[in-house]
């Protein structure tokens, strides 16, 4: 599937088993990505505070976090998956959507 049609969209039931971080960040407001996703999940442990379970329409599954980071100010965002691949197809269509 091309970039074209990869879309992203929340799926809280989605398994994060096997996720890892891959050197892929973006960058964002807290607000805008509310806005994109809805209003965030507790983070995955103490050192993040908000975290998104999002699903690619090709099955990837990829969670975006704040590690270590204020999500309140304009930051990075870390962004994990089962592969550098799909992470790196997140930040891709991620971009698009400004």
């Amino acid at each position: 599937m091309d970039n074209n049609t990869l879309k992203f969209t929340r799926n809280d039931n989605a398994s994060l088993n096997g996720t890892s971080f891959h050197d892929v960040e973006v960058r964002a407001s807290l607000s805008r990505l509310v806005k994109l996703f809805g209003k965030p999940i507790t983070g995955c442990d103490s050192k993040a505070k908000h975290e998104w379970i999002l699903e690619g329409s090709d099955g990837g599954v990829i969670s975006l976090y704040d590690y270590k980071y204020d999500g309140a100010k304009e930051g990075y965002w870390h962004v994990g998956g089962r592969s550098a691949s799909t992470c790196n197809a997140f930040a891709r269509w991620f971009r698009e959507q400004e």
